[in-house]
């Protein structure tokens, strides 16, 4: 996996910010 993946995967889950907060 590339960064430029996870940035994509960072940007879909923008919107879902309790996801985030659980990472």
């Amino acid at each position: 996996m590339s960064i430029g993946s996870v940035a994509e995967r960072i940007v879909r889950y923008s919107h879902c910010p309790v996801l985030v907060l659980r990472n």
